[in-house]
């Protein structure tokens, strides 16, 4: 099988209580193009108007005052394009491609905050999928 160039990096958190906006953060290890997120988690989550979860990924740069958000999702029923969690199922927190191309040591921050009454998430984990270089996303 050919190399696709695709490398994966996971990010185990465990028990999030979103109530409190929890952040965790990536260092981009070299330049690339992130072409997926994803989060798994170990309790599925019905889509809901006020019991949700938003996820919000920010590339900070490397001097960490960035804004550009590179991915966000939620299962907040009253968004386009909201999407239910389901427990063990990759959950794809989208990617906006205009800033997915990410520099050596760029900081990303993931951020997850809870609306109204919604579960915690139980063990935790997120993946970033991207390409090592540059481009892929611009032709």
């Amino acid at each position: 099988m050919a190399n696709s160039g695709l490398v994966a990096d996971s990010i185990h958190v465990g028990t999030v209580d979103a109530t409190g906006s929890p952040v965790f953060y990536w260092i981009a290890p070299e330049q690339c193009v992130i072409e997926a997120i994803y989060m798994v988690n170990t309790t599925g989550h019905v889509a809901h108007a006020s019991n949700n979860n938003v996820f919000t990924v920010t590339n900070l740069g490397q001097a960490g005052a960035g804004t550009a958000v590179v991915a966000a999702q939620t299962n907040d029923s009253d968004v386009t394009g909201y999407a239910a969690i389901t427990a063990l199922v990759p959950y794809s927190i989208t990617v906006a491609a205009a800033y997915a191309e990410m520099v050596a040591n760029d900081v990303i921050k993931i951020v997850v905050t809870e609306g109204a009454a919604a579960q915690d998430l139980a063990a935790a984990s997120f993946q970033i999928r991207y390409r090592r270089g540059c481009g892929v996303y611009y032709t």
